[in-house]
């Protein structure tokens, strides 16, 4: 019986260190990600507001705009296998679909 309790006490450690990984492992990628995809979108829309009122030009406007472009295609290859259950996938294509439409709401902003 000692030897059984040893042994527990031995292997209970890293059984939780390990469900605690698989348990953690995931959501902070997807968690990330979504965080990028949230910063972006509110930095198109600060853009937009900032272009309309003449606070920045049209040119930085598309430069912020074409990094948005890149941060959404990169995440639109990755964000999936992040996904792990319908609420993940959910909360991820709502996030897409926000920065696709503050992408176009600043393209109508500034004519490009």
């Amino acid at each position: 019986m000692r030897a059984v309790l040893i042994n527990i006490a031995r292997v209970a450690p890293s059984l939780a260190l390990a469900l605690t990984a698989v348990a953690c492992g995931s959501p902070p990628e997807l968690d990330k990600q979504l965080e990028t995809l949230s910063s972006w979108t509110a930095t198109m829309q600060l853009a937009r507001e900032e272009h309309g009122e003449g606070a920045i030009t049209t040119t930085y406007a598309t430069q912020l705009r074409d990094g948005a472009l890149s941060a959404l295609e990169e995440t639109q290859k990755t964000i999936g296998p992040a996904a792990h259950s319908k609420v993940d996938s959910s909360y991820a294509a709502a996030a897409l679909d926000s920065l696709r439409t503050a992408i176009r709401q600043l393209n109508a902003e500034t004519g490009s």
